[in-house]
């Protein structure tokens, strides 16, 4: 198909930011087939995931250059565009007059998180003046706000957005249609979770529990994507997360976990690894906390934990019961294939484009 409209993606990260790549350039390909031409310009490169995932610090001088070059670009070439897809903000910790003045053309906007949240709920008294409402205004000036869940959405309403519609953090079918293992290769039953070394704070609220279960199960705990997590007395795996192999590696778990602190940015996620384990047919343990209430269904597809007593019991139960986890597992899987594939959401994402776009025109 002939592409009739130029589209500038303005996304956070390139194909290494978990949400980048999994809330716009998972789509592009379709987008493209279908009638838009997407530009892709990141605000930070590759390079700066790779320096988060190896512990080292990035330069601050690269990042005002990469924030320097989105403002010149878009001062001098976004009126070729017919629409911007910008993904949550311009330029993080700047005031919303900047963004003002630099968005000229009608956009949408994604989120995936409580990035407000960064502002509104700052230690610091500066940040909360200057920047608290900072996002609701990107949203209110928005053509349209596209939320990862009913909290988002919320705070979009509040915003007093135009347009919002909900749209889960989801996963290809077709990446996670491969055999599922009934049972590994060894005698131990792997725990896993997926994440980055930013998130592995969220194991450490659990991590007596993992050494408690150590004492009593021959387990194993797989932490793919985590980097400085050390845990006594467990038989702890780190294993380095790439898009190439992330499925493979979640395959071979027995159980999924999703631990999360009970704050206000954490009620802004949007359960993605939640629906990877559910993808690949693994039974789920996560805290009760935003959207894990809704995509886990007690006793059912999982386990909602809300102290560290529920989260070894809740394990010890799925550790002494294959039947139940393959159960479980099954009803993980036709919830993901009936509400969370990337496959359902293609369409709909698509018509909200053209939806937008013809009007202008």
């Amino acid at each position: 198909m002939k592409n009739r409209y130029n589209i500038l993606l303005l996304s956070k990260y390139d194909n290494l930011g978990p949400s980048s790549r999994v809330r716009f350039f998972q789509y592009i390909k379709y987008l493209e087939e279908n009638g838009l031409k997407i530009t892709i310009q990141p605000l930070m490169p590759n390079s700066y995931i790779e320096s988060i995932m190896s512990g080292k610090k990035f330069n601050k001088f690269k990042v005002f250059y990469y924030y320097f070059r989105r403002f010149i670009f878009l001062l001098f070439y976004q009126k070729k565009y017919d629409l911007i897809w910008l993904e949550k903000e311009l330029f993080p910790y700047s005031p919303y007059v900047i963004e003002k003045f630099l968005l000229k053309k009608d956009y949408i906007l994604d989120y995936d998180d409580a990035v407000f949240h960064l502002y509104d709920k700052n230690k610091s008294s500066l940040i909360r003046f200057f920047l608290s409402k900072k996002i609701s205004k990107i949203m209110y000036s928005s053509k349209l706000v596209i939320c990862g869940n009913q909290y988002l959405r919320e705070y979009a309403e509040q915003a007093k957005a135009k347009n919002i519609i909900t749209i889960p953090t989801v996963v290809s079918k077709k990446k996670y249609d491969i055999q599922e293992l009934k049972e590994n290769d060894n005698d131990n039953i792997i725990i896993g979770w997926i994440g980055s070394s930013t998130t592995e704070i969220y194991l450490k609220d659990i991590e007596s529990v993992f050494s408690k279960l150590s004492k009593d199960f021959k387990i194993e705990l797989h932490c793919i994507g985590a980097k400085n997590l050390k845990i006594n007395n467990v038989n702890l795996k780190i294993i380095p997360w790439s898009d190439s192999t992330e499925v493979e590696l979640l395959r071979k778990i027995d159980i999924g976990i999703m631990p999360l602190h009970f704050g206000h940015f954490e009620q802004g996620k949007c359960g993605y690894k939640l629906i990877q384990y559910m993808a690949l047919s693994k039974p789920v343990i996560a805290s009760p906390v935003g959207v894990n209430k809704m995509l886990v269904q007690n006793n059912i597809n999982g386990f909602l934990a809300n102290n560290l007593d529920e989260w070894y019991n809740f394990l010890t139960i799925l550790l002494k019961d294959k039947e139940k986890r393959l159960a479980m597992g099954a009803e993980g899987k036709s919830l993901f294939l009936s509400s969370f594939t990337k496959e359902i959401y293609e369409d709909k994402l698509l018509n909200l484009f053209f939806n937008i776009l013809n009007t202008n025109n």
